[in-house]
């Protein structure tokens, strides 16, 4: 795993996300009730972005075509989505968000 610097804490807002370019592919970040979370920003249904998407408790709605997600696992919680998103571990130092992926990692 490698440790990625993605953002400070107070650039997503509370109960909201936020999209950042890591090693070119974009994560959504989003933080609910203080904790942060990173899933894949590209919906499986549609392959669009859900920066901005409607966010309820653990939950985010795909913009584009509805689908919902938890942005805690990646998985899809409603049609037209029915496979998840990837999700990642989360590392708050200080005030600075970081990312864990995988060697691998690429979108």
């Amino acid at each position: 795993m490698v440790k990625y610097k993605v953002c400070r804490t107070s650039d997503v807002p509370e109960n909201g996300n936020r999209g950042f370019q890591i090693e070119g592919a974009t994560l959504l970040i989003a933080r609910v009730d203080g904790e942060f979370h990173a899933i894949q920003d590209i919906c499986s249904h549609s392959g669009q972005s859900m920066t901005g998407g409607l966010m309820e408790g653990y939950q985010i709605k795909c913009p584009h075509h509805g689908a919902c997600f938890d942005v805690r696992t990646g998985e899809a919680l409603s049609l037209p989505a029915i496979a998840p998103v990837e999700s990642y571990p989360v590392v708050i130092e200080g005030d600075e968000v970081f990312v864990e992926l995988d060697d691998s990692f690429s979108v």
